[in-house]
């Protein structure tokens, strides 16, 4: 590899700017210029390939695990530090091993950020017959990976495709697959080139109908066949946990209370664990965060199995927590709040439920107010707003519904028992939390590896609640963090499959602009036979069976008429790619009552489909119900444009940018009016504004282009696209563009250097040889210029 000039500055910029430990940068990784970039080469970087530099994965500036390639990637060497291992030596051929690390790295919170500024250049020719090696191998090391990560096995390295298809694998298909190709590269690309069929040059078409589907053709094969060789050798096999027999442990659990002042609180629940004499062996681990309140002096003369750990300040839960986990000595963690009172029975009850049941790897406690009314008893995610909540909050210690075993997606970290091992895999806790939202982290992590979380009635604590000192000081962070990292998932919301099970409905009411959960009894069949649709789809979305999710959609007239479950089945639409469907609950809560994202929905959907007068018709209802609903403003200017209404579009889109909608639609709305009004200077000016603010936006630059043009700004729109160039390389159109900015600018030999880049990534490219045309009819002169 050989790095650009920008390489190093921009990874050391970046990380001044990002301090937090879990900020990662990875750079753009392009092939030298001093390479022939062949057909293949071209394939294995592009979306239909993607086996090399899949940066068209990129979403909104962030890459996940599998991009993470260690020959343009910078991670802090602090979080490096803290890993038992790096580079894992089982994958002993180099392929998935720094996937391998990043995955692990990206359970404890990692964020990958991408920065094409950052430019390395590969600078070896890769073969097609090494490369087939390459991926045979790979296969080889995607089974190590799957072995040491069961979860990955279907999504990412996909084993049971690989196997299904195993006798249709072999070294002749290999062969004969790689013969094929190489005859198919035979061809003169060049030469095709000059073949048009209509509008579409040939050369083009082979590439994508002809040689690209042999290729991918080949290369899963390959990779198939080397999964199926280290199946049958037993490549990368390790014992299942369930089989490994770990050193013997000196405790059967493991107490990890972190603690910040509140002394008398921390005094109280040790005295009580002290008190109750039938518990499991257990040692205590109290992790102090610099109280200064007399806490430190206290825990100095405690004796017994209890050790102390002292920070220099206060680091929060999620660190203290993880510090009592490495050095515990316990087969199981138990991580309690000092602001507790545990009861008798209530760690046996904990232990019981792992002991028995290999498959649950967290229990949760019933957590009571000193009141004796329920504080915890498991956690439900609300269907509207995804957050996470106590389910049957205040009541009665003795009701039904929370006395009895049964299974969450979460439980409270206040009392919160888990498998060591289990805890280790899952990342531990997220440090980038602060006193927040850790535990619902941690559950979902552990969820997704398969394994079961469950609430245990009888073990019974009293917990006096958020005692601590600042602990509500982070909550809208640790909300933001919880929604960035969850909330596309959007099949965790399970209010309504847990109140279903114990015969409730659960309503929202709203109250001075608040809303709140009623709960209410299912008393006819119909009700509770309306409601089950809606549960039954949340265990289908928990099962990721988008199958019978859609199926249950389709019945939306037996839905229940209730306009949040409405709003929330047109949403699951959304995300399920069932627009139609979407249409006909918004069209149900429209039939209860006026709802501006239901008139907003049916608006952009005759929009889309050219029903203008509808689309219309909707637009009025949203304004006379919500007069300030930003989106449906940013609608009605689109309307008032496509009806060539265009003072009424910049009227629209002036409100929409008033009303909080999209400020960078609202801003490219304006612009596009000042255009069609000939206001080709303001025109530019919104224009601009947009792409100082959304540099990397390309359609925002293509409409800069056309103001600029108008009003001949050449050096300005040379130094915007020279800039989004530099930080988008692979982006041919803007490239094209700048070209010809730059002949405008008589700057020949810059043109000649576009048209040189553009022609080395995409020979093919529609209006390079006229490009190259229009340079050639001006250099000539200017080099008898220089001669004279």
């Amino acid at each position: 590899m050989i790095p650009e000039p920008s390489f190093l500055d921009a990874h050391a910029t970046f990380h001044e700017r990002h301090s937090n430990e879990l900020d990662a940068m990875l750079g753009f990784i392009d092939w030298s210029p001093e390479l022939t970039v062949t057909p293949f080469m071209k394939f294995i970087v592009s979306p239909e390939g993607g086996q090399q530099f899949a940066f068209h994965e990129v979403r909104e500036g962030k890459a996940d695990f599998r991009l993470f390639y260690t020959s343009n990637l910078s991670v802090k060497r602090d979080l490096l530090l803290k890993q038992p291992v790096l580079f894992d030596p089982d994958f002993t051929y180099p392929a998935y091993d720094d996937v391998e690390l990043g995955y692990r790295l990206s359970t404890q919170g990692l964020e990958l950020h991408y920065n094409a500024m950052a430019v390395t250049c590969h600078h070896h020719e890769i073969t097609l017959t090494g490369f087939v090696q390459r991926q045979r191998k790979a296969g080889h090391m995607a089974v190590v990976l799957a072995r040491k990560h069961p979860e990955l096995s279907r999504t990412l390295i996909k084993i049971d495709d690989a196997l299904a298809v195993r006798d249709a694998l072999g070294e002749d298909r290999i062969t004969r697959l790689l013969h094929v190709a190489r005859e198919l590269e035979k061809p003169d690309l060049q030469q095709l080139a000059l073949i048009r069929s209509g509008a579409e040059r040939f050369d083009r078409t082979y590439l994508q109908r002809v040689l690209y589907p042999v290729y991918q053709t080949l290369l899963q094969s390959a990779y198939a066949w080397g999964i199926c060789e280290a199946v049958e050798q037993g490549a990368g096999s390790i014992l299942p946990a369930s089989t490994c027999k770990p050193a013997p442990l000196r405790f059967k659990a493991s107490i990890i209370i972190p603690v910040f002042n509140k002394l008398e609180l921390t005094r109280q629940c040790l005295t009580t664990l002290a008190s109750i004499t039938t518990m499991p062996e257990y040692e205590v681990i109290v992790v102090d965060n610099a109280s200064g309140d007399g806490t430190a002096e206290f825990l100095a003369e405690l004796g017994g199995d209890v050790q102390v750990i002292s920070n220099p300040e206060n680091y929060g839960f999620a660190v203290a927590c993880n510090q009592g986990a490495n050095a515990a000595r316990g087969e199981f963690l138990l991580f309690l709040n000092n602001d507790t009172i545990p009861t008798d029975g209530w760690l046996n009850a904990l232990v019981d439920e792992v002991e028995r049941h290999p498959d649950v790897a967290v229990v949760g406690s019933k957590l009571l107010y000193e009141d004796g009314t329920i504080q915890h008893a498991g956690v439900a995610f609300s269907r509207i707003v995804f957050t996470p909540y106590h389910i049957y909050r205040k009541f009665p210690a003795d009701s039904p519904m929370v006395n009895r075993r049964r299974e969450f997606q979460c439980v409270t970290g206040a009392c919160m028992l888990v498998r060591r091992d289990v805890f280790e895999q899952a990342g531990r806790f997220d440090e980038g939390f602060k006193n927040g939202f850790e535990d619902v982290d941690l559950c979902l992590k552990i969820r997704e590896r398969g394994w079961r979380i469950v609430y245990r009635p009888d073990s019974v604590v009293y917990h006096l609640e958020s005692q601590t000192p600042g602990r509500k000081t982070h909550d809208r962070d640790n909300a933001r963090r919880l929604l960035e990292r969850w909330s596309q998932k959007w099949w965790i919301p399970d209010e309504d499959l847990l109140y279903l099970s114990d015969g409730l409905a659960c309503h929202v009411r709203t109250d001075q602009g608040m809303l709140y959960n009623h709960l209410e009894p299912l008393a006819s069949v119909a009700d509770r036979t309306a409601w089950q649709l809606v549960a039954d789809t949340q265990s289908a979305a928990q099962r990721q069976d988008f199958v019978s999710v859609k199926t249950l959609l389709h019945d939306v007239d037996r839905w229940p008429n209730d306009v949040w479950v409405l709003r929330w089945g047109a949403l699951v639409c959304k995300y399920i790619g069932v627009s139609n469907v979407a249409l006909s609950f918004w069209k149900r809560v429209l039939a209860i009552g006026p709802d501006a994202d239901g008139y907003h929905a049916l608006a952009k959907s005759a929009l889309e489909e050219g029903r203008l007068d509808e689309a219309e018709h909707c637009l009025d209802e949203l304004r006379s119900c919500s007069p300030k609903h930003g989106d449906g403003w940013l609608l009605s200017g689109i309307l008032a444009l496509q009806r060539n209404r265009l003072a009424e579009a910049k009227t629209a889109f002036e409100r929409a940018g008033t009303y909080g909608a999209d400020r960078r639609k609202a801003q490219l709305g304006l612009g596009m009016a000042a255009m069609g009004l000939t206001e080709s200077a303001d025109a530019w000016e919104l224009f601009l504004v947009v792409a100082t603010e959304y540099p990397d936006d390309a359609e925002t630059l293509h409409w800069l282009l056309r103001a600029g043009t108008v009003l001949q700004r050449w050096e300005q729109l040379e130094s915007v696209l020279s800039r989004y160039v530099s930080r988008n390389p692979g982006d041919l159109s803007i490239r094209f563009a700048l070209a010809g900015v730059f002949l405008r600018l008589t700057r020949w030999a810059d043109a000649r250097r576009e048209h040189d880049s553009i022609r080395m990534l995409d020979p093919a490219f529609d209006g390079l040889s006229e490009l190259a045309s229009a340079i050639d009819e001006n250099e000539p002169a200017l080099t008898h210029h220089h001669g004279a």
